[in-house]
This record gives structure tokens, sequence and C-alpha cells, in this order.
């Protein structure tokens, strides 16, 4: 036994009634002369390597890797571009599914409006009559969208004709196939870019541009 046992022993003996950040300095002292008096019985080939060893965890503990912080960032400049996609990709279309609601609703007020025109063209191309403009109208400018084709579709003369505004709009195809009676069907087509916003266009998503459109209708009993 070492010169330092006995003194390492009283050290034990009183450790209890000492304050607590004495007693954390003397556990300390205890484990460091413990260690070295383990490391003086190793033999000498054995203790040069204990040593470095015991300094390479102790230095391991202390200190973090010095790449630590390069590869946190480097994750962040990742992932970083994909979490700003996807929470512009669900606000565009967040939007934009709010906004065909507002135009299904608009279609709806429209052939509820025409069911209940009375004296209907039955001339293909002619203008929809202006109680039907002004109802659709009306809807859509509570949501902001002013431009827009309208297209009344009708049965009401027995043969299938279509209405149109503005006058001179290309016609979509007729209803097909056609519902038992007398109908009134209404068509808004407005531009996509007005319902959908371009966030994604940042990436090189161009999705409403160009001259794409968003077309929905509205079917309707004739009451007249």
């Amino acid at each position: 036994m070492g010169p330092c046992v006995p003194a390492l022993f009283r050290a034990a003996r009183g450790l209890h009634k000492a304050p607590p950040a004495v007693r954390s300095l003397v556990r300390n002292k205890l484990f460091l002369e413990t260690k070295i008096m383990n490391l003086a019985r190793l033999p000498k080939n054995l203790r040069g390597f204990a040593e470095r060893g015991w300094a390479a965890s102790t230095r391991t503990r202390r200190q973090r890797p010095p790449f630590h912080r390069g590869v946190l960032s480097l994750e962040l400049v990742l992932v970083l571009p994909f979490m700003l996609m996807a929470l512009l990709a669900t606000v565009q279309f967040g939007k934009y599914f709010a906004n065909l609601q507002e135009l299904a609703f608009a279609t709806r007020v429209g052939a509820e409006e025409a069911a209940r025109t009375a004296g209907l063209s039955t001339v293909e191309g002619d203008p929809v009559p202006t109680n039907v403009v002004q109802a659709i109208d009306q809807q859509l400018a509570a949501f902001g969208l002013t431009r827009r084709i309208i297209v009344l579709e009708h049965n009401v003369g027995g043969t299938p004709v279509s209405l149109v505004e503005p006058t001179g709009a290309p016609l979509p195809s007729k209803l097909s196939p056609v519902p038992p009676g007398k109908y009134v069907r209404i068509l808004i087509t407005v531009p996509k870019a007005d319902v959908m916003p371009e966030l994604l266009k940042v990436f090189g998503l161009h999705l409403a541009g160009g001259c794409k459109t968003t077309t929905l209708s509205t079917v309707w009993a004739y009451e007249k």
C-alpha cells in the first residue's frame, strides 16, 4: 500500500461531517488519487497506454466534436427548402380549394335564378339574362373575381341551346346525357390564376400560369 492510503482513509472517515462543497472536492481528490494508485501498480509497458486512454476519455467527455456544429448546419440547409415548399403548397392549395367552394356556390345561385326566369331565349349564342348575370356577379365580387365567362345551357324549347356572357365567348360542349324533363345548367369559367395564388413559382412550379382556366357547373330543374 502506498503512503497516501492512510490519508485517504482519514479523509473518508470525516467526509460525512464536512459541508457539501468540501465533500465534493474531497471526493474528486479521492477519485484522482485512486486512479494514480491503480496506474502505479500496472507494469511499465501498460502504464503509458492506460494513461493515454484515461486522458482521451476525459477529453471526449468534456469537449464536443469539432465537426458537430457543421453537421447540424448542413442538415438545416438540406431540410429547410423542403419545409418551406410544404408550407407554401399548403397555403396555395388551401386558398385554391376555398375559392372553388365560393365558385361552386356562385354557379348554384345562378342556376336557381335561371330556373325561375321565364322566356329564356332559344337562339344559340344569345346573351344570358341580366338577372342571372347580376346574381352571379354579386357572388363572385364577394371574393374578388371579376373576369369570368358565364354560360347558361337549357332545353326549355325542346332542344338544348347555350346562352353566353360576354357575347362571342367560346361555348362548351352540351351536357350529356340530358337529364329528364326541362333543365338549366350554369357554367362559370375563370382564369386559374385568379383562384390559385402562385406561391410555388419561387421553386419553378407554375401551376396557374398561362391560359389555364377553372370551370364549375350546376344543373337545376326548370321551374317555369
